[in-house]
């Protein structure tokens, strides 16, 4: 069963006109894989092929530039990650070090050659993270990290949820979606306040 930050981003995606589907082998029934992340295949069929001009840190006008990603999602139930590292970038960066390896990454960032998303051609490679520092020296290094794990962009929770958040309608139904039927719930009850410009937020 999908943890609700995967149908967040599952929805993200599919919100802006992706295929998504699970990506990798699932595990046997009763056992997880070993620090191996979730992870997703997404392709924009409008869009030709991914663009090499945006920045690393992605934001939701860098999606209509994308065509074809493998997505690892590194979640709040991660081991080490508490609502205090949100506002303790020296706690993140930690976090980050120590969760964002090379070796975790690589069984979706290098998906075996009997897997459909094996052949979905020039795949970018993403990862979701629960927040990134704010500080330039630690962001830039916590950045550096990420690269160095052989990540090629990396989105937060924060932006994708903004989004949902703007295009969620109170009124509509959303029960095919977990996580769209929760925004939409947060938003009838005024709990949630329209999000602002991504590009200030995190």
């Amino acid at each position: 069963m999908a943890c609700f930050e995967e149908e967040v981003v599952r929805a993200y995606f599919e919100e802006n006109g992706f295929l998504v589907r699970f990506a990798g082998n699932p595990p046997e029934a009763g056992k997880k894989r070993a620090g191996a992340l979730p992870t997703l295949a997404v392709l924009n069929p409008e869009v030709k092929e991914n663009a090499t001009n945006f920045s690393f840190r992605l934001f939701t006008t860098d999606i209509c530039r994308i065509h074809a990603a493998i997505v690892s999602i590194l979640g709040w139930d991660s081991i080490g990650f508490s609502t205090n590292l949100l506002s303790s970038d020296a706690g993140l960066l930690k976090f980050i070090k120590a969760e964002v390896t090379n070796k975790r990454l690589k069984s979706g960032f290098s998906p075996s050659v009997n897997l459909p998303e094996a052949r979905m051609g020039n795949c970018l490679r993403l990862l979701v993270l629960p927040a990134l520092p704010h500080a330039e020296e630690k962001l830039r290094e916590a950045l550096d990290v990420l690269r160095d794990a052989g990540v090629q962009g990396v989105y937060t929770f924060r932006v994708m949820l903004e989004n949902l958040l703007g295009r969620v309608k109170p009124n509509s139904d959303y029960s095919k979606s977990i996580s769209l039927q929760a925004l939409r719930i947060i938003k009838a009850y005024g709990l949630a306040k329209e999000p602002q410009l991504e590009m200030f937020g995190d």
